[in-house]
């Protein structure tokens, strides 16, 4: 049986987006991740939940004006991210397919962006499929996506150019903000379609029978057992360093309701419990390297109430005590700790 479809995104394209927008205006204090979970240097997290983006989309949309939001996200665009993204497209490529290369980078970088080039009707479309909800983060993220397109197209060509056709998910509350952006201001919006894109004029990207394929709206993705469980812990993994989680925000960072989370975990021989137990430890064994922290100050971080008890599970788990790893493994056995 297949287990529900966790998206992830890239730690190193979120920290950058953050870097930069930072640069404008203050998200830091937005985001729900531990900073530092954020730390570039930080090795043992490499991925994070895209509802970190979502916050940040959110928070932005309620506290700068249309205006403001999208002269931002082109300046960020045009700067830094569009010119970053296309150093992962091989040089001296087709248009064709160094679009098809950016769709393939999209995914290594942000994993639910399903970024494709697809011939559909006449043209040649960029198009992002993701499921579609009611929300300020999921209109302000389709801004983000047009724009994002936009310079990618541009900076491609070397040139600006007139689209004609753009599709949107959201309803028509949002056409007349799509012709507020630069370069998009005489493009015709459609919208309540089945995925966000813009419409690639034929006069820079020709029909091409080879590569012609009808468009299929891809379905849900599902996931093994075991892809399931890597992607839960490598999505909660960030914010373990606060304690133990809540199941319920577990099930929010991953869009599942509290009893299909149970349900997959079960499906893959555990439960949230023995997870979060399981990350927990694991934590504790960087801690225990990585600081001078005494074991009763790692406790009361992890959330243990009572030193004894997160020494039991740590042995249980570890076959040893907390004092003992740290003797082991740590390569300055003389620092100063307690048991």
């Amino acid at each position: 049986m297949k287990s529900a479809y966790i998206e992830l995104i890239q730690k190193s394209y979120f920290v950058n987006f953050v870097a930069e927008v930072s640069k404008r205006v203050d998200v830091l204090n937005i985001s729900e991740v531990p900073k530092d979970a954020l730390d570039r240097q930080h090795s043992g997290i490499s991925q994070l939940s895209p509802k970190e983006f979502k916050n940040i989309f959110e928070q932005l949309a309620q506290k700068l004006t249309p205006q403001q939001f999208d002269s931002l996200l082109s300046e960020v665009s045009n700067t830094n991210l569009v010119p970053n993204l296309l150093k992962l497209v091989p040089a001296n490529t087709s248009l064709f397919d160094s679009l098809n290369a950016v769709g393939d980078a999209l995914k290594i970088y942000y994993g639910d962006s399903q970024v494709s080039l697809e011939f559909i009707g006449k043209n040649w479309w960029l198009i992002r499929q993701r499921e579609f909800e009611d929300r300020p983060w999921f209109k302000a993220s389709e801004i983000f996506t047009f724009i994002m397109f936009k310079e990618i197209i541009n900076a491609l060509v070397g040139k600006e150019v007139n689209f004609e056709y753009v599709a949107i998910q959201s309803d028509n509350e949002l056409i007349e903000r799509v012709r507020k952006i630069k370069g998009l201001e005489h493009t015709q919006v459609m919208c309540e379609r089945p995925a966000t894109g813009i419409s690639i004029p034929s006069s820079i990207l020709p029909q091409n029978p080879e590569h012609k394929e009808a468009w299929v709206l891809q379905g849900a993705r599902t996931s093994s057992p075991d892809e399931f469980l890597k992607a839960f812990k490598a999505a909660i993994r960030p914010y373990i360093s606060s304690g133990k989680l809540p199941i319920d925000f577990a099930a929010e960072l991953t869009g599942l309701g509290v009893r299909t989370l149970q349900r997959h975990l079960k499906l893959c021989g555990t439960t949230f419990r023995q997870v979060n137990d399981s990350i927990l430890i694991e934590y504790a064994c960087e801690i225990l390297l990585d600081t001078n922290w005494t074991v009763h100050q790692i406790a009361i971080n992890l959330g243990y109430s009572d030193t004894s008890h997160f020494a039991r599970a740590f042995r249980k788990s570890m076959n040893c005590s907390p004092k003992k790893y740290r003797l082991m493994n740590s390569k300055d056995c003389n620092a100063r700790f307690d048991t």
